[in-house]
Formats: structure tokens, sequence, C-alpha cells
């Protein structure tokens, strides 16, 4: 199955983020640390943990700001 995140409001409205190729992703502004960028400045450089499982997608949210 193929998984993806789409932005549904604010800047980036309609960015869409593959998940595939990977079981987990960072996503976030840091381009050293993430592996899914977003440039706005109101996510944080490091913004979400997401890891596949038997069962799908979990989200950690790593920032407690933005």
């Amino acid at each position: 199955m193929s998984y993806k995140l789409v932005a549904e409001k604010g800047f980036v409205k309609g960015l869409v983020l593959p998940l595939e190729d990977a079981e987990e992703w960072v996503i976030g502004r840091d381009r050293e640390t993430c592996q899914l960028i977003i440039e706005d400045s109101k996510v944080s450089r490091s913004h979400l943990h997401c890891r596949q499982t038997p069962a799908g997608i979990i989200v950690e949210n790593l920032s407690s700001s933005n």
C-alpha cells in the first residue's frame, strides 16, 4: 500500500509528501536531519516522525511549539 501526506491548508496547501522507499521518516525544515522537507516557517526543524507499521503509519509530533 502507498501512503502520502497532503497539506490541506496554509502556505504549502496542496503539497504532497509520498511516504515510500523507507519505513521511517522525519519531516521538517532541516535538510540535514529530515528525509521530507517542508519549507514553511511554521514548521519546526524536526516536526514529525512517521513510522510504518503493519497497521498503517504512526505519526509522532516532535515539536512542542509549532
